[in-house]
């Protein structure tokens, strides 16, 4: 990712998270994010998950779009920046995060 940033707490694909929760989860910009949709009304990239490479690799469950994000960006729970970053918080940002979509249930 080219920039990755602390995400807000919004209702995204059927839930509303917390910025702060334990969870790994992540928004995704979006060229990324899907406007098919499922029978629920919900966009196909809704609960896929990416593989993100930092200080830790982690998985993160994608719960939206980014909206306003540029290109390759996300936003995601501060226990994913945490894991990537070693920092609690970053409020600029950080930059050039490797990332990649892969199976929820594969093994990191």
């Amino acid at each position: 990712a080219d920039m990755l940033q602390l995400g807000a707490d919004d209702p995204v694909c059927g839930h509303v998270y917390n910025r702060f929760t334990t969870e790994y989860w992540g928004t995704i910009y979006g060229s990324k994010f899907d406007t098919k949709t499922n029978a629920e009304g919900m966009s196909l990239t809704c609960n896929k998950c990416v593989l993100m490479h930092g200080k830790k690799s982690v998985k993160v469950k994608i719960v939206g779009m980014c909206e306003g994000c540029g290109e390759n960006a996300f936003e995601v729970s501060k226990t994913v920046l945490q894991a990537l970053t070693g920092k609690a918080s970053n409020p600029d940002g950080v930059d050039d995060i490797p990332w990649e979509f892969v199976d929820c249930e594969a093994k990191v």
